[in-house]
């Protein structure tokens, strides 16, 4: 009975072995076809163009997903040889469901994308260089259908995406060391697991602002509604240089792309602020033993494309907190103040205010009292 059981178990193992040395053999002979006809159809359909040096059958990157390895993958903005690339990957992998091939259909269940970088300029008229280079040249009536995109999954490794505004002189700069999205979606919906841990700076006028070099990481869900081509954004807790915060909210994407963001915390300490200090002023704030109660609330609201900018509105503060410097002995006691940031009405640097108010504090045994307000505008 056992010789029986054994015989059948590795009769099966034998069969699915050879199904799955079968279906790689398919694909091995047809990854060309299927590379060639997805880079046909893109290039002949969308207004940029888009190039890779060699592609090769990666068996185990994915598994159980089966993969084709793109080498130097490129997207330009257009088709001019002049151009230099927005996409420029190192390795991008797109995964093909074992079963789906063995029923003779090559569905794109997964993409990775590794080593590169991703640059993007968005013009005076809000439109990006990416959108520009998917611009359709001819009518596709299903995307998806189109190119086999029935994703379940995206990853990224090791890639700086970097987007600008020319004419504000303003750069965002994200390093993603690693991200992960996981799908499922219906009719109405797409649901979505995103985890991700990445490096933000800003930079304006050419410099660095407070926030460089920053490393934030988060797990969150978010459910894009495809009717009403808005995201909604999970009540997530995210980590800033190590210090947790939540935040969530919903993005609308019609129109001028609206935004309604809240971000908030409440700690027992200044974790948050020496989180979004400068880095140069890091190391000296670290050297300080603290405590007290933490707060702030911060809201984005407003468009964002088509040369909009959304309002910045916060609060922060803290009560009954000390600063102890163990190296001198040094102590500042019943720490307390309140303050606000907003972009003002205009909503740029021309009516920005940034107030501490109800400051006071005691250095040793005497007792202090001040305010700030600081507004550029009136510079």
């Amino acid at each position: 009975m056992i010789k029986k059981l054994l015989l059948l178990i590795s009769i099966c193992l034998l069969i699915l072995i050879g199904v799955f040395a079968a279906t790689v053999l398919v694909l091995y002979n047809k990854q060309d076809a299927i590379v060639q006809e997805l880079l046909t159809k893109a290039n002949a359909d969308f207004a940029g163009k888009i190039e890779l040096r060699d592609s090769h059958i990666a068996l185990f990157h994915d598994f159980p997903y089966i993969s084709i390895d793109l080498e130097d993958f490129k997207v330009f903005e257009t088709k001019n040889e002049n151009d230099s690339p927005i996409i420029n990957l190192k390795e991008v992998y797109v995964g093909f469901d074992l079963w789906t091939i063995i029923n003779g259909k090559t569905e794109i269940k997964k993409i990775d994308l590794e080593h590169g970088r991703i640059d993007l300029v968005q013009y005076p008229d809000g439109e990006l260089n990416l959108e520009k280079a998917f611009a359709t040249q001819v009518p596709v009536e299903d995307t998806e259908e189109e190119f086999h995109l029935h994703l379940k999954q995206i990853e990224i490794t090791d890639v700086d995406i970097s987007k600008s505004k020319p004419d504000a002189d303003l750069m965002v700069d994200v390093y993603i060391s690693e991200a992960a999205t996981s799908f499922k979606s219906n009719p109405e919906h797409i649901y979505a697991d995103l985890d991700s841990k990445f490096e933000l700076s800003i930079i304006l006028d050419g410099d660095t602002t407070f926030i460089k070099h920053k490393h934030f990481e988060f797990e969150t869900e978010v459910d894009y509604s495809k009717p009403n081509q808005s995201l909604a954004i999970s009540p997530t807790t995210a980590k800033l240089e190590g210090a947790l915060f939540e935040t969530g909210g919903t993005i609308e994407f019609k129109d001028d792309v609206y935004v309604d963001l809240k971000f908030s915390g409440n700690k027992p300490n200044f974790d948050l602020f020496l989180a979004v200090a400068p880095p140069e002023l890091a190391p000296a704030l670290k050297k300080y033993q603290n405590k007290g109660q933490i707060f702030f609330e911060a809201t984005i609201q407003g468009n964002t494309a088509n040369g909009n900018s959304p309002a910045i509105n916060a609060r922060f503060g803290c009560e009954h907190a000390f600063f102890n410097n163990t190296e001198v002995d040094k102590k500042l006691d019943e720490l307390n103040f309140s303050g606000y940031f907003t972009n003002g009405e205009a909503r740029n640097a021309s009516t920005m205010e940034f107030s501490i108010k109800d400051f006071s504090a005691r250095p040793e045994a005497r007792l202090a009292r001040t305010a700030l307000l600081v507004c550029p505008h009136l510079f």
